[in-house]
């Protein structure tokens, strides 16, 4: 049974309603159930809202329910927010996905597996699809090291660059420097700045245009939640929550490419 105390009306304590008797001579002033609370001096017990919880009789107060946690209306307790979790995952994953196809697609260093000279062109053969993309391949440098020629290896010698096919790539005469004969090798890496790194592609799209198409999506997704209102009845740190797993999906798609 509730706790009633008599009371002069309007002189309820927090957490208790004034409830009249039933033939009209006193009141009552009783605890709100769990569910519900009341700020007390005559005003009745309201419903706690969606995400919020009463977990005992007389409460002042409704709680906040905590993260990954969810509460209908009128609840003494919070439960696991499956909605919300599964925005967590989907954000996480999305971002992991779309970082680690932006980062494979920069390849530092790529491997040489031969260097000869087939007729007046000096042709690299790559260990694997070197993933350079065929635009502004005009204006595209790059530098050799670990080749063991004097010439290639040189640190002050950028050559310039044409795509034959996925695994092949010609290299151009450096500007101002006649290149040398007999420069074949079979060893040894090929380098291009950061800039020109972010045009590789594997194909013709470039790793920037990737990165501009793909890594905004689960920002997006979190901010089109927020503003038709998707959590509006979660704590405003379940979106910080939605942007922690963003940041650590990047991460883990960085690590998964390195």
């Amino acid at each position: 049974a509730k706790h009633r105390t008599t009371c002069a009306s309007g002189s309820c304590r927090p957490g208790t309603e004034e409830v009249g008797s039933a033939n009209g001579t006193a009141n009552y002033c009783s605890r709100c159930p769990a569910g519900r609370s009341s700020l007390g001096l005559g005003l009745p017990c309201q419903a706690c809202s969606p995400g919020r919880f009463a977990e005992v009789d007389g409460s002042e107060q409704c709680g906040l329910c905590g993260a990954f946690l969810h509460s209908a209306r009128g609840s003494a307790r919070c439960r696991p927010d499956l909605t919300f979790i599964a925005s967590f995952v989907t954000c996480f994953m999305l971002q992991m996905a779309s970082v680690c196809i932006v980062a494979l697609r920069i390849n530092r260093d790529i491997a040489i597996a031969d260097i000869s000279q087939l007729g007046e062109k000096l042709v690299v053969s790559t260990s694997r699809p070197h993933g350079v993309s065929r635009l502004a391949q005009r204006t595209r440098v790059v530098t050799l090291q670990g080749t063991g020629h004097p010439f290639l290896d040189s640190p002050g010698v950028a050559f310039g660059l044409r795509v034959l096919d996925p695994s092949r790539l010609e290299l151009r005469e450096p500007k101002g420097q006649s290149m040398p004969e007999n420069m074949d090798a079979s060893m040894g890496v090929l380098r291009q700045s950061v800039m020109q790194e972010l045009l590789n592609g594997g194909s013709d799209v470039p790793a920037v245009l990737m990165a501009c198409l793909v890594l905004p999506i689960p920002a997006l997704l979190a901010l089109v939640s927020l503003a038709r209102g998707a959590f509006h009845d979660r704590g405003t740190y379940s979106f910080l929550w939605l942007f922690v797993s963003i940041v650590a999906g990047a991460l883990s798609g960085v690590a998964l490419a390195l």
